[in-house]
């Protein structure tokens, strides 16, 4: 491929990011080389800067230290205060001296704020005297006692003392001299040195070490001793194994000229000089970073407009590509997604508008207009799709409650049930019939404890009257009431204060108005065209279940008397039957009859038509009643050991009762078809024997004879009588 077609082929937003990144390397490398070399410019005049500073705050510490320390010597020798030194020296509690040494040190304290405290020591250690008063007696663990205690001077010239003392959080320094008379020292004599100047000293300690800001950089100062410990006013060391090591060897291995190191106070490397402080047995280090970012000197100054540059260049280059993410890659992307999803079959979504008027902006106000045409027919599509679902799913469910209920109350029910939970614009549905005369629609079902009072007081309309219910059942049309406040065929029932619109639809069957179903809804507007049509086809349903229901229960009814007549009339044939041809009841004994009168237990079952039995102590007497079509025929009666009598025979006895039933009846019907065709057989033979006569008396003789054959009696005659008109003797038949 070309290398310019491939090079054209890269993605926008990949083009556009490889010229901000090219943009943004070559800010920052032009930055970097010109702070370089501006550091490499100005870093001799940081090495001069540094060392003239540190030589002057080290010079300035020897001061403070000389001036402290030549008080006190100045206490220690005064000849009145050696007086009172070797007095208390000998007698520790003589008030008079210790009354002097206290007003000497009062003095001194009041000329010099930043000494804390001064006291007496005896040379065991005891504090004898102090100003202001100490809280402990003894300073036999303190620093300078134990360095000195061992080698206090006996030539007469003293010895001092210049240590670190206090805590890390509250530091102090002990000036300590040894008074003497003679050769014998006397004890201690110590001030304790604030180095903060918190009490107000015109200079103080720390003051040599607060941090200057040159043209070059900041310069920081802090005393360091030969264990590692660092003393500054205005920094905190980063501590840890490393800060002390570093420390302890700028202690232990001072340097004269500018050096580059780590620094044990930030870690970072830096630039710095040392001058050993000997007195303090500390030396003193003065370090600084050749650039600094920020502050008030020319490097920092030089450095802040080089970053503002930068800042300035990064946000324009950030500006740029915002408005091409904004104008370009944004609108781009959104319309290739939408057209993308179009083309693979997907509704595309909503398109945020956008105000460009450019080649894009028109072409995505375009595609804009025709995805919301797009989105809008979608809609329509789905919308139609899901009432056409629901009117689906409604009509199933509806056509399942008609093929599965028989009974009318619990149809209506189910059916008015189901049209109020599967509709959220119905709140309230109710079924009305017309009565028997066609005057009234009553109500048969109802929705919700409002449709259970209206039940209970057997609510009706007048059919023709002015509701909705009225107007349906008269016209056979539906009738829609969309607002209730200012329809005039709505009337307000006051056990439904929340209907805004009402919908009434006929129940047909055929021609023939048989009732109506009453939707009510709490919005106005609720039902459209759309769900009239779809709620008549439903109430057709309902229709068609009613009339079904109907028919069911007269065919139940039918099918009932049919019974009743089938069971009165087999009662009544066996009733016949049984007197016809009373007879001694058999028995299961060979050759044995029972007299026909029926036991207790035979007419009880009779009687309930439920199984009797009386259990003895070794026999079990069981009755059963012997029934066909719910008429009980008779009774059969068992008698049997106890021992044998369980649920089985019981169940045993009712099925050979059932048997025995069917078989009688079977046999009386056989019987009677038997005596039947015999009777017709004989009516035959004597008709045949009859038509064969011509001469009337000869058929007379033969009717009579036949007719006693055939009825087994001893005589029979016939008579004939004329008419009222005939002419007829006397005495003649």
């Amino acid at each position: 491929m070309n290398p310019l077609v491939l090079i054209a082929s890269i993605p926008l937003r990949a083009k556009l990011t490889l010229g901000l990144a090219l943009s943004l390397i070559l800010v920052t490398v032009l930055a970097g080389f010109a702070i370089n070399q501006y550091s490499q410019a100005i870093e001799p005049a940081s090495n001069v800067i540094i060392r003239t500073l540190a030589r002057e705050r080290g010079d300035a510490l020897n001061a403070i230290i000389d001036e402290n320390l030549n008080l006190v010597q100045l206490v220690a020798k005064n000849p009145l205060n050696i007086a009172y030194f070797s007095t208390l020296a000998t007698s520790r509690t003589n008030a008079a001296a210790i009354q002097k040494i206290e007003q000497a040190f009062q003095d001194i304290l009041n000329l010099y704020p930043s000494i804390r405290q001064m006291r007496f020591v005896r040379a065991d250690g005891e504090i004898l005297v102090s100003s202001p008063r100490s809280t402990r007696d003894s300073d036999v663990g303190e620093t300078y006692y134990q360095t000195m205690k061992n080698n206090m001077v006996t030539d007469g010239a003293g010895n001092a003392y210049i240590g670190r003392s206090g805590t890390a959080d509250d530091i102090t320094f002990d000036f300590v001299v040894v008074p003497t008379q003679g050769n014998q020292p006397l004890g201690f004599v110590v001030a304790t040195l604030d180095p903060s100047g918190s009490a107000g000293a015109v200079t103080s300690l720390y003051d040599t070490l607060r941090t200057v800001s040159p043209e070059s950089g900041i310069v920081i100062f802090y005393l360091v001793d030969a264990d590692g410990n660092i003393i500054s006013p205005v920094i905190r060391p980063i501590g840890g194994p490393q800060s002390i090591a570093g420390a302890a060897k700028l202690a232990k291995e001072p340097f004269s000229q500018p050096t580059s190191y780590t620094s044990p106070v930030s870690g970072a490397s830096v630039i710095g000089l040392t001058v050993p402080v000997d007195v303090l047995r500390m030396t003193l280090v003065a370090e600084t970073r050749a650039i600094q970012l920020g502050g008030s000197n020319e490097s920092g100054r030089f450095i802040l407009r080089t970053l503002v540059l930068v800042a300035a260049s990064l946000l324009i280059l950030l500006l740029i590509a915002v408005f091409w993410e904004t104008t370009l890659i944004r609108p781009l992307r959104r319309l290739l997604a939408a057209t993308t999803g179009s083309a693979q079959g997907r509704a595309p979504g909503n398109l945020a508008p956008i105000r460009q008027r450019d080649e894009i902006g028109g072409l995505y106000s375009a595609f804009t207009a025709l995805n919301s045409q797009l989105r809008q027919d979608i809609t329509t599509l789905e919308d139609r799709i899901a009432q056409r679902t629901r009117d689906i799913e409604a009509t199933r469910d509806i056509g399942q409650i008609i093929s599965s209920i028989r009974d009318l109350d619990s149809l209506m029910r189910e059916v008015i049930e189901l049209i109020r939970t599967r509709f959220e614009n119905v709140y309230h549905a109710q079924i009305f019939l017309l009565d028997a005369n066609q005057e009234y629609a009553v109500l048969r079902a109802s929705t919700g404890e409002a449709g259970q009072m209206l039940l209970a007081r057997g609510h009706r309309l007048a059919v023709g009257s002015q509701s909705v219910i009225g107007q349906v059942t008269s016209t056979g049309r539906p009738v829609v009431a969309l607002d209730t406040s200012t329809s005039p065929v709505h009337r307000r029932n006051e056990l439904l204060p929340d209907t805004r619109a009402e919908l009434a639809l006929p129940l047909r069957a055929g021609e023939e108005i048989i009732g109506a179903l009453d939707l009510q809804s709490t919005r106005t507007d609720a039902f459209s065209e759309a769900d009239i049509r779809l709620f008549q086809t439903m109430a057709d349903q309902v229709t068609v279940a009613i009339s079904n229901a109907r028919l069911f229960e007269e065919l139940q009814v039918r099918v009932r008397e049919i019974e009743d007549l089938n069971r009165q009339l087999i009662g009544e044939a066996w009733r016949d039957y049984v007197s016809a041809r009373r007879r001694p009841l058999p028995s299961s004994t060979v050759g044995e009859t029972r007299p026909t009168a029926e036991s207790e237990l035979q007419r009880q079952a009779a009687e309930t038509g439920q199984v009797a039995e009386r259990i003895g102590p070794d026999l079990v007497t069981l009755a059963v009643p012997v029934r066909l079509r719910g008429e009980v025929l008779g009774t059969v009666e068992w008698d049997m050991p106890r021992s044998a009598y369980n649920e089985n025979t019981r169940q045993l006895a009712e099925e050979l009762a059932a048997r025995l039933a069917i078989t009688a009846d079977n046999a009386r019907l056989f019987e009677q078809s038997q005596r039947l065709a015999e009777r017709e057989r004989l009516v035959n033979e004597v008709a045949s024997k009859l038509t064969q006569q011509a001469d009337v008396t000869q058929i007379l003789k033969i009717a009579v004879k036949e007719v006693g054959l055939a009825l087994r009696v001893p005589q029979a005659s016939i008579r004939l009588s004329p008419g009222r008109d005939a002419q007829t003797e006397p005495g003649q038949d």
